[in-house]
Parts: structure tokens; C-alpha cells; sequence
């Protein structure tokens, strides 16, 4: 009697997921085909996380958990920050610490500049009312969180970053809460509010100009842009505009932004997100009573998303409520 012994071979590949120091990491599963899903998460024990190296896909960097499609054997590695700088309201540190932390977040993007890439900046709940715009040019990656307790990695509270109506001389103050030009810069859990400027194109609550890689994530943007435009001339962005680059946005709400100019003819686009060239993801985040205002019907407008010149658009698992946009001379 004779047999014939067949081998069917079935090949799975290893995924791999590791951590720094103060982090834990995960894989849904440990062995896959190609093709098949996997998630990959990590966990802040004792440190923030900054971002993912190895077989990351680009637009999942800086996401603590995402799920991705098995190419062959995988590796991910969770990252800490090189630098962590800490930020509470009033405090006068050198950010070393929460016992000495910064007063300004101003402070702390400066002092990352200085120290190189790969910085956290934890900010402590509480308000920080602003007359200059926290600015910045190359830093990559930057990462600003919002909400934390002042204790550790302990979370608790809302960080708002606002402008003020005048300064202590009784003079009227104009500028965006942020504004970011070529940089890698992640806004993460903070409150941003009434933002204006009559000369700023992008963004009046946060502007990223020249090529930024951006991304806000679980933040508010609320009352951004409520001033009168004067000049004839494009505005994008009632509380984030986007200049190239790329711009992602997830979790997060919109509400009451705007862009508009009384009896001027400001080119409005979009009163709560504008773009203009840029890669642009907008997913699970809500828009309520944002809205455009001009004098002549041109090709602009988008009461809550202006898109120009955007080469991709995804927009995904959105809820948009009572925004609009107008032609009259009105505010």
C-alpha cells in the first residue's frame, strides 16, 4: 500500500509592537497573512506618548491607537518625547517640571525650538488669555496637550487658550491664538477661543502657513473670527486655515466661528476650517453655527468647510448643524 503525503504550506507573518520607557504597546494579533487587519495601541503609563517608528503608515505617526493592513513581518515602536516642557497659568519655572513650570506657552514652543525636535509640551487646565499669537517656525514634531491635572501624566480640567479683547493699556488686541509656519505640529485637548485678526489669511483661531503638517485632535474651537474684515482680499478660515501642507482634524468641535466683513468684500472661506492646497482629513468632529458673510457672489463661501486648490479631501463621520453662508452687508 502506498500513500502520498501532500504539504500545504500556510505562511504568517510576525507583528511586532514594543514600547519606550513609560509607555506599554500592543498588536491585536501577533501572527498574520498579508492582507489581514491588525490594531496597534499604546498606553501612557508613566510618560506622554510622542510617536510611532517602524511600519507606521504617515497618517497614523502620532495616533495612539490605528489599524492598519499586514504587508509581511511588522514592527512598531511607541515613542516618548525627547523633551518634555510643562506649562501651568501664573507659574514663572523653567518648565522643567510642574514645580517649575512656564507661565506662557509661548515659553515652551520657544524653548523646543531651541532643543530640537521630538517635544511634548503638557499645559495645565486653566486659561491663558493671550495679546501676541504663540508662534512658531520649523519645529517638527511639536506636540501641545491641554487638560492636564498638574500632577505627573494625571489628567483633569480644560485648558483654554484665548485672546484678549485689549491688553492692560486699554488698546484693542488683534492676533490668532496660534500660528504655526513649516512645522510638524499636533494640537491635542485644548479650548481655542476668539481668535482675530484683520490681517491674517489662514486661520483665525490657528494658522498653518507655508507648508505645515498639522493636526488638531479632541479640541474646541469656539467664537474664532468674530471681527469685521476690511480689506478685499482671501480669508480661510474662521478658526483653522491651512496654507499646503497637511491638515488633520478628528474629534473635534466647532462652534460659533466665522468669517466676515461687515460692508467690506472679504473673500471668505470657510467660516470654521479653510484650505487652500492642502491634504485635508476632517473625521468623528462636529460643526455648529459657523458661517461666512460677504458682499459679492464670487466663487467663496463654505458656512463651515472652504476647500481651494486641495489635492485630496476626506471628510468622514461628521455632524454639521445651522451653518451657513451669506451675501449682504451685514455682520
Amino acid at each position: 500500500c502506498c500513500y502520498n503525503l501532500k504539504w500545504r504550506w500556510d505562511f504568517e507573518y510576525l507583528v511586532t509592537a514594543s514600547a519606550d520607557s513609560g509607555l506599554s504597546a500592543s498588536a491585536s494579533v501577533t501572527y498574520a497573512d498579508i492582507g489581514d487587519t491588525v490594531t496597534i495601541s499604546a498606553t501612557e503609563d508613566t510618560a506622554p506618548f510622542l510617536a510611532w517608528e517602524g511600519n507606521v503608515p504617515a497618517a497614523n505617526k502620532f495616533d495612539l491607537s490605528f489599524t492598519t493592513t499586514v504587508t509581511g513581518p511588522m514592527t512598531f515602536t511607541a515613542k516618548t518625547p525627547n523633551k518634555i516642557y510643562y506649562v501651568a497659568p501664573g507659574s514663572t519655572g523653567d518648565g522643567a517640571s510642574w514645580v517649575a513650570a512656564f507661565g506662557t506657552i509661548q515659553e515652551a514652543v520657544t524653548a523646543a525650538k531651541t532643543a530640537g525636535d521630538d517635544a511634548f509640551v503638557c499645559v495645565k487646565a486653566g486659561e491663558f488669555l493671550l495679546t501676541n499669537t504663540v508662534t512658531a517656525t520649523a519645529v517638527a514634531p511639536i506636540i501641545i496637550r491641554g487638560g492636564y491635572a498638574g500632577d505627573g501624566i494625571a489628567r483633569g480640567g480644560e485648558t483654554v487658550v484665548a485672546r484678549r479683547d485689549k491688553n492692560d493699556e486699554g488698546i484693542a488686541v488683534q492676533c490668532p491664538v496660534f500660528t504655526f509656519s513649516a512645522s510638524t505640529v499636533i494640537l491635542d485637548s485644548l479650548v481655542v477661543s476668539n481668535g482675530f485678526s484683520n490681517s491674517e489669511v489662514y486661520g483665525q483661531g490657528v494658522a498653518f502657513k507655508s507648508t505645515c503638517t498639522a493636526t488638531g485632535r479632541s479640541c474646541r474651537f469656539v467664537d474664532n473670527g468674530n471681527g469685521n474684515h476690511s480689506s478685499d482680499a482671501d480669508r480661510y478660515g474662521g478658526a483653522v486655515g491651512a496654507d499646503k501642507g497637511t491638515l488633520v482634524i478628528t474629534n473635534c468641535v466647532f462652534a460659533r466661528n466665522s468669517i466676515h466683513g461687515g460692508g467690506s468684500n472679504v473673500h471668505p472661506v470657510g467660516g470654521a476650517i479653510g484650505a487652500n492646497g492642502a491634504t485635508v482629513t476632517i473625521r468623528d468632529s462636529s460643526f455648529d453655527r459657523n458661517y461666512t458673510q460677504q458682499v459679492h457672489p464670487r466663487n467663496y463661501g463654505g458656512g463651515a468647510i472652504g476647500l481651494r486648490n486641495c489635492p485630496s479631501v476626506l471628510i468622514d463621520n461628521c455632524t454639521f448643524t445651522t451653518n451657513f453662508a451669506r451675501r449682504n452687508t451685514g455682520s
